[in-house]
């Protein structure tokens, strides 16, 4: 697709919004995703919301969420979430836990972590994160029980080189009408582990991992927002374009471009300054083109995307 096409493409997304459309396809997958939480604090997942204090001894911990993260340089990882139980498989609360950061097997300073110790909460639930680092590769966070120095769990992080910069953003609020933003967008897709590029080829049998960060306006930090992941969907030899957008219980359905049918990727997430959005993970099901756009959703309506370069990738067979 030409760089002209790409563009009309672009002002076709806009001119939508203004028309009270929006966002189209979703390429994105629950799995693997994971939910954002405090340190500390359970992921928002019903059986692991307990409730009060459970008596047992602990027995297991384990890596609830957090594994396998892929982290830009300079951005600070998603939770790293660990769960304690015991011998039934209850959840354990008030477990005192220790963590500790190995990059490529070596030891890494306790300020690599945004807490070394912690206390599983009443769903036996505990995290941490891994801090901002200048140096790429393979970080482990492994939890140790503090009173049964047998009972640990690892879970390997992989910090990559910064994504490729998609510009600066566009924000259209819920009337249509074009509003100021100063969130900046980045991002980028790897094929087989390889490098981040914002655009390229690859075939239907290699694995793609398709990630964006955000850096967010800083009225926005800390809102509660949700995520929204949009694409189009292209068969350049059959003159053939579609739209999808990932809805969150659903999952990939088609978009009509209305507005009003704009549904979220990840509903109800606290903004962060620096936002990791992981759009997918796995193999792609059918050949053809993606142009990815991605954004969040304020309360007042208003959208904030990436208006000015999309995730461009082909799949051949």
């Amino acid at each position: 697709m030409s760089k002209t096409a790409i563009f009309r493409l672009v002002i076709g997304f806009f001119l939508a919004f203004c028309l009270n459309s929006v966002f189209a396809a979703t390429i994105a997958s629950e799995e693997g995703v994971i939910t954002a939480t405090a340190e500390g604090t359970s992921p928002t997942v019903e059986d692991e919301m307990a409730s009060g204090t459970t008596v047992g001894t602990p027995t297991t911990i384990v890596v609830l969420r957090g594994g396998k993260q892929s982290v830009p340089l300079s951005v600070k990882s998603q939770p790293v979430i660990f769960k304690v139980t015991d011998e039934h498989g209850n959840p354990v609360s008030g477990v005192h836990v220790n963590f500790a950061l190995q990059r490529n097997g070596s030891p890494v300073a306790s300020t690599g972590l945004s807490s070394t110790t912690g206390v599983s909460n009443a769903g036996g639930v505990v995290s941490t994160r891994v801090q901002p680092t200048t140096v790429t590769g393979a970080y482990t966070v492994t939890a140790i029980v503090s009173d049964n120095l047998s009972l640990t769990a690892s879970a390997t992080l992989k910090v990559t080189a910064s994504l490729p910069s998609l510009g600066n953003g566009a924000g259209v609020g819920r009337d249509g009408k074009s509003e100021q933003t100063g969130s900046l967008f980045g991002g980028g897709f790897s094929v087989n582990d390889g490098e981040f590029v914002k655009k390229g080829k690859q075939k239907l049998s290699d694995s793609c991992l398709v990630q964006g960060i955000i850096t967010t306006d800083s009225a926005d930090v800390g809102k509660q927002v949700d995520l929204i992941v949009v694409a189009a969907y292209v068969i350049p030899e059959l003159n053939f374009s579609a739209f999808f957008v990932l809805d969150e219980v659903k999952g990939v359905v088609a978009w009509d471009l209305d507005m009003a049918t704009l549904t979220a990727f990840k509903s109800d997430e606290t903004l962060e300054d620096k936002q990791i959005v992981t759009i997918y993970d796995g193999q792609f099901v059918a050949t053809g083109q993606l142009l990815v756009f991605y954004g969040y959703r304020l309360p007042n309506g208003k959208v904030v995307f990436n208006a000015e370069q999309v995730l461009d990738i082909t799949i051949d067979p």
